[in-house]
């Protein structure tokens, strides 16, 4: 049986719908929602810790999220995912 990869990410949890910014793109000249730069820090700081697979996963798979924060304010579990 294959190891089961795990991931532990050591960086605080951000959602990605609080502090939206919008711009204007200038080729289309129509607005964009873009993530706030904490949250896009956020992505990057996740990316130092998860290792691209050898191969690409072919088969069904669980995933299980635990999210730990350090305050104890309400946020809502979909926005983190």
């Amino acid at each position: 049986m294959d190891r089961i990869p795990t991931y532990l990410i050591l960086t605080e949890p951000m959602t990605k719908k609080n502090s939206q910014k919008i711009i204007y793109n200038k080729r289309t000249n129509r607005p964009m929602v873009l993530p706030s730069e904490s949250y896009r820090e956020y992505e990057k700081a996740c990316a130092y810790f998860i290792n691209k697979p050898d191969k690409a996963i072919d088969y069904p798979v669980n995933i299980e999220c635990r999210f730990f924060r350090s305050t104890h304010r309400r946020c809502d579990l979909t926005n983190l995912l």
